[in-house]
């Protein structure tokens, strides 16, 4: 049999062998994985992995993640981000004060203006200590007022005859009592 005709219409294999896919090193995880971890998208672990200095190492269409390093550096990476944001809109604030933005005085004026409604508040608050201290004070001074009123009047009433006639020996003291009661010195502090 001719040997040009055996290997007609056979495919020849080459012995060269395929190069294999590395396996991730100790401390290292596929980018997948970390997006579940993450609860992250694929996409969104792969923007974040081609940005300079994050921790990864690319084999072929491999991404090898080092773990917990890539989260930690993401977090620093974030608060980068919003300190940024912050610092970028506090100069933005700080140009339109120095330029006299009319709608940031107005913003200014209206603070200002909370700040007073605030300190007349403060004024007009009574603690409640001091308000529990007066009302203790006067109910003390008002049951130091009614307490001696029956023994006072009790006198007066000796020998009366009617209903009438009591009022009108009571009215007296029931006046001073009231006068007492009625007077800006009862019940202040000393």
């Amino acid at each position: 049999m001719d040997q040009s005709r055996q290997f007609r219409g056979r495919i020849e294999l080459t012995t060269r062998p395929l190069p294999l896919k590395s396996a991730p090193r100790p401390g290292e995880v596929l980018a997948s994985e970390v997006a579940e971890r993450l609860g992250l998208t694929a996409q969104a672990i792969g923007q974040w992995t081609i940005k300079p200095g994050a921790p990864v190492r690319r084999d072929g269409t491999r991404v090898y993640v080092r773990y917990p390093e890539f989260a930690r550096w993401r977090e620093q990476e974030l608060a980068r981000q919003a300190a940024d944001e912050a610092t970028r809109g506090l100069r933005q604030q700080l140009e339109r004060i120095q330029e006299g933005d009319p709608a940031f005085r107005k913003l200014q004026g209206e603070a200002r203006k909370i700040e007073i409604e605030v300190e007349l508040l403060e004024r007009s608050v009574v603690r409640t200590e001091d308000a529990l201290a007066q009302v203790d004070k006067l109910l003390t001074d008002l049951r130091a007022a009614l307490v001696p009123f029956p023994r006072t009047a009790a006198s007066k009433l000796v020998g009366a005859k009617s209903v009438i006639e009591m009022e009108q020996r009571l009215h007296g003291e029931v006046v001073r009592l009231m006068d007492t009661l009625a007077a800006p010195s009862f019940g202040a502090s000393a």
